[in-house]
């Protein structure tokens, strides 16, 4: 539907670098957002509460 993309094009005309953090156990969301130009910077061993989901920390350049 677009809606996804469309969120994020219009977050990026109002904010210069987007940042976001995203399961590396989901791919299509890992290539949905690789898509839209963001490259993963760090990866955590656990989420933000402590459990053992590992995280990408993905940023536009």
């Amino acid at each position: 539907m677009g809606i996804g993309k469309a969120f994020i094009e219009f977050a990026a005309t109002n904010h210069p670098q987007l940042f976001v953090d995203v399961n590396e156990g989901n791919p299509q969301a890992t290539r949905f957002y690789e898509q839209m130009g963001f490259r993963v910077f760090e990866r955590t061993k656990v989420d933000e509460q402590g459990r053992p989901f590992p995280i990408l920390k993905m940023k536009t350049l």
